[in-house]
């Protein structure tokens, strides 16, 4: 090769690189600002959240100056419930007969006190969505969103709107015990996570009250994992029963 040969291969090469590098700076710099519209875009959703929040406390002021705070106790409670045993039954709906009958004993107590709950706030009956497909069991958290069974409606009609969004995220809250509890801490539902941030959000409540429900929990051991989500559902009971002047 001669000289004028390695002159014009080393310009091709220089060239090659020149283009190579601004091809990864433009790619960097749409990565970017992708990601500065991502920012931008979930910003935005969360402003609309928090004003959307603020709305449903002024429509539910009236109702709650006269509802004591284990309303509010009751309405996260029942949902808890709906959500587990949706989720718990849910799971079983395409085993055998006997796996699913075994199932329904074992859900059959929940199920007694969530109807007797329903029933002492006046909007029984306590019915969750039932699954006897897939399809059904994967659009679980969808069909709670879209009040199949009609429990949402009432709880808003009887309590307020902001007991509507406690008792969806307690749904949302008892589909993850569920998921937690039946995988030994191995699974956790983001779909439903995703649901529970944004009921609560709109319920008006503290994020420090509900940030360890919204992901998975941690632990050495299932056991711990398992004891770490039932402490955070347990701690948020608790704050949801603070007195008026707590609240938010």
């Amino acid at each position: 090769m001669n000289s004028e040969q390695l002159r014009a291969a080393a310009r091709f090469t220089l060239i090659t690189l020149a283009l190579a590098g601004t091809y990864l700076l433009l790619q960097h710099g749409w990565m970017a600002l992708g990601g500065l519209g991502a920012d931008w875009w979930q910003a935005r959703q969360n402003a609309a959240l928090v004003d959307d929040a603020q709305v449903l406390a002024a429509r539910s002021r009236e109702a709650e100056a006269r509802l004591p705070p284990q309303r509010r106790v009751d309405a996260f409670r029942l949902g808890q419930q709906m959500g587990f045993l949706a989720e718990y039954l849910g799971s079983h709906a395409l085993s055998d007969a006997a796996a699913r009958a075994q199932a329904e004993a074992r859900a059959a107590p929940l199920a007694a006190q969530a109807e007797t709950l329903a029933d002492a706030l006046g909007v029984a009956p306590a019915a969750w969505p039932a699954v006897s497909t897939a399809d059904e069991f994967a659009r679980l958290q969808a069909r709670f969103e879209d009040d199949e069974t009609g429990l949402g409606g009432r709880i808003e009609r009887v309590l307020s709107p902001r007991h509507r969004e406690i008792y969806l995220l307690g749904v949302h809250a008892g589909i993850n015990r569920a998921v937690v509890q039946t995988s030994g801490g191995a699974r956790f539902n983001g779909p439903s996570a995703s649901f529970l941030v944004r009921h609560a959000t709109l319920a008006g409540l503290p994020p420090a009250w509900w940030e360890a429900l919204s992901r998975a929990p941690e632990g050495a051991t299932p056991e711990a994992r398992e004891a770490r989500f039932i402490s955070a559902i347990e701690a948020l009971d608790a704050a949801l029963a603070a007195p008026a002047s707590a609240r938010p």
